[in-house]
């Protein structure tokens, strides 16, 4: 499947507006519920997503809170909170939504807590654990929801695998995923697509997070891959600009590989530029690829 992200939370017209900008059949799309302070908040998210997207063409590439930012992993309420989330997802027409909970695992982002730390690497057990209990209340409001756990490469910590192991084990793992842009930091792309190569091979062999490991998960687990975030642009020194070789690289890895879904992330918000419109040659690129 070919999916986008508009930038805009619910914002369906915007993923038309892709398609018609790109030529391509887009056929999903992702979308957030947060991070959010509260439980509260988070269903609120939830809900309101769904007065924006009820009734819309594309399947759901649901990207999920696991908890609150500041919340713990060993909240007794996790399983009802996320009862709560599938039951509204299911109710409107959405229990075949493909789920991550939650997104970019390994790295420091706002998605986690409240000091910033990546929860799977700084309490492994409890966020395993966490995980399982969040999914298994998904699985029992509907057995159609599939599940992504989602990392980016670079980190190359190996509790990615200890985690995807649990999961495997717990039965609360569908997909293999990743947020594959292009970028990296050693060498950085310095937003100068002439880096494209060098940015790739890191990409593709990062250890436990990579491309390349994450298709010997898929393989090893008889898991499917996808990702719900992908793209190139310009923003911190790591991105390579527009970087047609990217486009191109990413088509590539991803037919070869027999993935589910890849969805472009196109937007221009907070100092990254990942939109179509902006990057004409990877436009052009993937105009030729997928129009």
């Amino acid at each position: 499947m070919l999916a986008a992200y508009s930038g805009n939370q619910g914002d369906v017209s915007a993923i038309a507006g892709f398609a018609a900008e790109t030529g391509a059949d887009i056929t999903a799309t992702t979308q957030y519920n947060g991070p959010q302070s509260s439980w509260a908040n988070i269903i609120n998210d939830t809900n309101y997503l769904i007065s924006l997207i009820g009734g819309m063409p594309y399947r759901l590439l649901m990207s999920c809170c696991l908890i609150p930012i500041g919340g713990s992993l060993t909240d007794s309420t996790i399983a009802s909170n996320h009862t709560t989330m599938a039951t509204a997802f299911k109710n409107a027409g959405f229990s075949n939504a493909i789920v991550r909970i939650p997104w970019e695992c390994n790295i420091a982002t706002s998605c986690y807590n409240s000091s910033y730390q990546p929860w799977m690497l700084v309490d492994n057990s409890d966020f395993n654990t966490a995980c399982v209990t969040a999914i298994s209340a998904w699985k029992a409001v509907s057995s159609d929801f599939k599940f992504d756990f989602n990392t980016v490469p670079g980190v190359g910590n190996s509790l990615v695998q200890t985690t995807i192991e649990y999961l495997v084990a717990h039965d609360c793992i569908d997909v293999v995923g990743s947020d594959p842009y292009d970028q990296a930091y050693s060498p950085p792309g310095n937003n100068n697509p002439a880096n494209s190569a060098a940015v790739w091979t890191q990409i593709v062999n990062s250890p436990y997070d990579g491309l390349q490991a994450q298709a010997n998960y898929a393989t090893e687990y008889g898991l499917r891959i996808g990702w719900q975030e992908y793209g190139c642009g310009t923003g911190s020194s790591g991105f390579c600009g527009d970087d047609p070789l990217y486009v191109s690289n990413t088509a590539e890895w991803a037919s070869s590989h027999d993935l589910w879904y890849i969805s472009w992330f196109d937007q221009n918000q907070g100092g990254l530029d990942t939109s179509m419109a902006d990057n004409p040659n990877s436009l052009a690129r993937y105009q030729s690829i997928y129009g």
